[in-house]
């Protein structure tokens, strides 16, 4: 941080000096800037133990709502050990300390004093997307109760836990339970008023934005497409209590999940940005029903549409596939098996191109309109690196025969007994060494990577040692042993 006067400007480097100890002071410096506020002294004093006596100033660019932003807080140098403090600041001080311990999570929000930690700990959002929320929720105003950002906290802290108001009351320090739901539903209403009718949803939305802002460049890159709009489709659940309405009982039951619940459906773009949250629909309908109806509104998802339009979608929607074909539009679907013990290697590959795609459904905790506008607004948007490698790598193999596989049917490995052994770690001094990135190309992304770390938990025995089975069939053939996720024991051959 730097102190300025006018314009002259004191670098960093005049201001620090070595030395440090459990409490710091900061000497006074008198030069013609902002005053530092009241707020920010004892930010800095709780956050960093650094004392600046009052009456400093510094340049305004360092501090936002009476904070210093973090980095700068982190950046202020020693100047002195030592410092002089009237006796009136001093219990001044110890008593603006002593409110500020009482004062709660909700009372800090208030004055500005939670942590940028513990604002995401507690929202999800930092305090600048708070700030820029707040500007947004325009009917929403301070009350003399609460400020219009403790309101927003409140909501967004029940969205992100879903805990009771009783204990959302407890934990924050509000007075009793009833004001968590007050705030909740002024906070909605605002949503309603001044931010989904004009910043969320398929009317609010063009064609060409979509495409040129929300299509990845694997998407693009890899269908060879730039003026097509790419739609991932995906109908979730949301549980929730018995109804005491008989009719909507029995349609919110789920015969699969043999629970009560209802189905957001989601229509999203290939970097995750949500374009519109429909429904919810009755549990007894499946996504392929589901996606019908969207199809059949003339005023929804039809505006953004155009022939030769893909729509990527699970194997859920295998019933549609026909009817969106007649409507002209292109279907990205993974093939499915059958009766066939697996697919075949030119299957294979187009059905990991499009999980390429599906990999960015968005999966969010409520699946309301309020949280997708949040995922949109405040959310990281879905990219892969390395795009032109992945891309090319999948479209070299594509048509690529999967000699091992015939090997392996022919060889009848796949149905012959053979005793497995423990690996170790001379047993694979041949094996080429790969860099994660390089694991990153192989795999092409970090899906496989993730879950590899879940498979290999299961490998490791208590006292570390690992439980890796394996037949060297060949030299360059490896059969292992593991158990996947939804399966017993399976063996497979790597070549």
């Amino acid at each position: 941080m730097s102190v300025d006067d006018d314009d002259n400007e004191i670098d960093d480097d005049e201001l620090s000096y070595n030395g440090f100890s459990d409490d710091i002071f900061v000497p006074q410096i008198k030069q013609k800037q902002a005053v530092v506020p009241l707020k920010t002294l004892m930010q800095s004093y709780t956050k960093g133990k650094i004392f600046i006596s009052k009456d400093n100033r510094c340049c305004k660019k360092h501090i936002i709502l009476d904070r210093f932003f973090q980095e700068d807080l982190n950046s202020i140098r020693v100047y002195s050990t030592t410092s002089t403090i009237e006796i009136s600041d001093l219990q001044f001080m110890f008593k603006k300390l002593a409110i500020s311990s009482e004062a709660g999570v909700i009372g800090k929000v208030a004055d500005g004093s939670l942590s940028e930690e513990e604002m995401y700990i507690f929202t999800g959002l930092t305090w600048g997307n708070m700030r820029d929320l707040q500007k947004k929720t325009t009917s929403l105003k301070n009350s003399k109760n609460r400020t219009k950002m403790q309101a927003i906290f409140v909501f967004l802290f029940k969205l992100r836990s879903g805990s009771s108001d009783a204990l959302i009351s407890s934990t924050i320090g509000l007075k009793n339970k009833q004001l968590v739901s007050h705030y909740c539903q002024e906070v909605e209403n605002s949503f309603k008023r001044d931010i989904l009718p004009t910043r969320f949803g398929i009317k609010t939305l063009s064609r060409e934005t979509l495409i040129q802002d929300h299509t990845t460049e694997v998407a693009k890159k890899l269908y060879d497409c730039n003026y097509r709009l790419f739609l991932i489709c995906d109908g979730t659940y949301i549980r929730h209590q018995k109804s005491s309405n008989n009719e909507y009982q029995r349609k919110s039951y789920s015969g699969q999940k043999k629970v009560p619940l209802c189905k957001p459906f989601t229509v999203c773009t290939t970097d995750g940005f949500i374009i519109d949250m429909l429904g919810p629909y009755y549990a007894n309908q499946n996504d392929a029903e589901i996606i019908k109806l969207v199809m059949e509104d003339p005023h929804g998802l039809r505006t953004l549409m155009r022939e030769k339009d893909i729509f990527i979608l699970d194997r859920g929607f295998r019933d549609v596939e026909a009817f969106l074909k007649k409507e002209k539009y292109e279907v990205l679907m993974p093939a499915l098996k059958g009766k066939r013990n697996q697919l075949t290697a030119k299957e294979s590959n187009e059905s990991r191109s499009q999980s390429q795609q599906q990999a960015f459904i968005p999966k969010i905790g409520l699946y309301c309109r309020i949280v997708s506008f949040l995922h949109n607004e405040f959310g990281q948007r879905l990219d892969k690196e390395n795009v032109d490698e992945i891309v090319g790598k999948m479209k070299a193999r594509k048509h690529t025969e999967n000699t091992l596989a015939a090997e392996v049917i022919e060889q009848a490995w796949d149905r012959r007994k053979v005793p497995f052994q423990n690996i170790l770690p001379t047993d694979f001094e041949d094996f080429p060494e790969m860099t994660y990135n390089d694991l990153k190309l192989f795999l092409t992304g970090t899906y496989q990577l993730k879950q590899a770390a879940g498979y290999l938990g299961e490998m490791i025995n208590k006292d570390g040692s690992g439980n890796i089975q394996f037949v060297k069939e060949r030299n360059n053939i490896l059969k292992f042993s593991f158990r996947p996720a939804t399966l017993i024991v399976k063996a497979i051959a790597v070549s």
